[in-house]
């Protein structure tokens, strides 16, 4: 029988060989891992200026701009700008010609100069207009001495018709006022006597109407009636004002004749009045109804005079001050129409559009647009739990997008105090002024803005990677001399860079551990 072939020795031997070797390399690798471990990586606290910023963004524009908007219908006839040209406040800027204007509008520049004749006449009348109001008094005089003569003429009539006793009334009263005439005659007294005169009679005559209207307000409820009353205080209050200020220019002797002449007149005319009752009462209507056209002549007689008397009164010493704004109203109307024919700046700027060109016939429309390019601001949005930072004059720094190396410096100029809703959230408008700066920056340029809110001194940070956290808070690792650690709590705040404020039982250039992250599993090749 064939015998089997012999194994040769120790057949494990390979087997446990490797396993030595892979035993060593274990435990080596071991002992370096524990090596590196011991070996603590750490970084020091520092103090930093802390400073807190709010970031915001917005687009370029102007402190001023203005679009300037033709006021009404024609050819633009010149057009004296370019967009780019530098302008002056008031500089005329753009023309339309006057014959393709409106009519209205084409005569504007006959009515200013008549406007500024009335005006001129009211402010400084010449000899003329003095001498023509001069010569109205005296026709009022003279129309009212015919229009009394007519109306004694009338009570004359009334003699035969009326009772002896009221028609010897009437004459006493005429007889009382030929006799204050007598001792005051009005034709040929100083102005100011017979305006106080005319002041005397209005002031008897709104004092009457006043206390008819007073008493009507007080039984009406309507508004209207209440005005009306207001007009009429208002009226009597004027003219009394008018009284008694004349009558402080004048001696006393002038002003009791003046007094008298009134009542006697107030007396004649009740006196008048009653005859008038009288002749209704015994249906004599014709003779009534001369006496009654009788009194009306005179007392128009009477206002035409007390009207030329004033007009006087404006001519020599000033115009009355509704004259004066209604003369200054009419000037301004007529200058605004003729300056719609040319735009002006509103303001010194600079040229930016320009939407006409010569020849072009234009209605109301936007015409050009100036800015003052001199000092830009940017307008920005900042979320309403960071708007109570911001201080008016807070300094930013400012970048642009289509320029980015370019870096500016501003303040806050405005902080709304209105909120706005906007993608959602309520937001303030924050307005920044950029510093006077020689860089050309387009308008609605976007700009990225951070406005510095507080800054802070010596306030402590330390490396992101040294700050932990576990279910007790957060906290770092402080190394003593001997490198043990120490578990410090702290609070964490704003981040600098690479750097976190922490907030603690630290001090700064203490050491503090640096934690490597952890891997994460299921990378690449897991």
């Amino acid at each position: 029988m064939t015998q089997p072939p012999r194994r040769s020795g120790l057949p494990w031997l390979p087997i446990a060989l490797i396993l030595l070797l892979l035993l060593i390399a274990v435990v080596a690798w071991s002992l370096f891992m524990a090596g590196a471990a011991d070996e603590v990586q750490s970084a020091t606290v520092d103090a930093i200026t802390l400073v807190t910023t709010v970031e915001a963004s917005g687009v370029v524009a102007p402190r001023q701009q203005a679009t300037l908007t033709w006021r009404t219908t024609g050819q633009v006839e010149e057009i004296q700008v370019e967009v780019g040209e530098r302008v002056e406040k008031g500089q005329p800027l753009m023309g339309l010609d006057p014959a393709t204007v409106p009519a209205t509008v084409g005569g504007a520049q006959a009515e200013l100069l008549a406007a500024q004749e009335v005006l001129n006449n009211l402010l400084a009348p010449d000899m003329m207009t003095l001498a023509t109001s001069q010569r109205a008094v005296v026709e009022g005089y003279n129309t009212l001495d015919q229009a009394t003569r007519a109306l004694e003429a009338a009570i004359d009539r009334t003699q035969p018709i009326v009772s002896a006793s009221l028609y010897q009334s009437v004459t006493d009263s005429r007889s009382a006022l030929v006799e204050a005439r007598t001792v005051l005659p009005l034709v040929g007294s100083p102005l100011d006597v017979q305006l106080l005169y005319r002041a005397s009679r209005l002031t008897e005559r709104d004092f009457e109407r006043y206390e008819e209207f007073a008493t009507l307000s007080e039984e009406s409820d309507q508004e209207s009636t209440r005005t009306s009353g207001a007009a009429v205080r208002d009226s009597y209050e004027a003219v009394l004002a008018t009284q008694q200020a004349l009558e402080e220019e004048l001696d006393q002797d002038t002003v009791d004749e003046v007094e008298e002449l009134s009542k006697a007149q107030s007396a004649y005319e009740e006196a008048v009045a009653d005859l008038g009752e009288a002749l209704v009462e015994s249906n004599s209507y014709t003779l009534t109804l001369e006496l009654a056209q009788s009194q009306a002549q005179m007392a128009i007689a009477e206002a035409t005079l007390f009207n030329a008397l004033t007009e006087l009164d404006h001519r020599l010493n000033g115009p009355a001050a509704t004259d004066l704004a209604a003369a200054e109203a009419r000037l301004q109307a007529a200058q605004t129409t003729v300056d719609s024919l040319t735009l002006t700046a509103p303001f010194a700027g600079e040229i930016v559009a320009l939407y006409n060109q010569v020849g072009d016939m234009v209605t109301q429309n936007p015409a050009l647009i100036v800015a003052d390019l001199t000092r830009l601001h940017i307008t920005t949005l900042v979320d309403e739990t960071e708007v109570a930072q911001i201080a008016l004059g807070a300094p930013a720094s400012i970048t642009f997008s289509a320029r980015p190396e370019l870096l500016l410096e501003g303040s806050v100029l405005e902080v709304s105090r209105i909120g706005q809703l906007a993608q959602g959230l309520v937001k303030h408008e924050v307005k920044i002024l950029l510093d006077n700066t020689s860089e050309v920056i387009p308008l609605g340029t976007t700009a990225d803005v951070s406005i510095k809110v507080s800054v802070q001194e010596g306030v402590l940070a330390v490396p992101l990677d040294a700050l932990q956290s576990d279910a007790q808070g957060e906290f770092v690792n402080r190394l003593g001399s001997d490198d043990t650690l120490e578990r410090v709590a702290v609070e964490s705040g704003e981040l600098q860079g690479d750097l976190v404020v922490v907030r603690g039982n630290l001090q700064a250039r203490d050491r503090v551990q640096i934690v490597a992250p952890e891997p994460r599993s299921g990378g690449f090749g897991q």
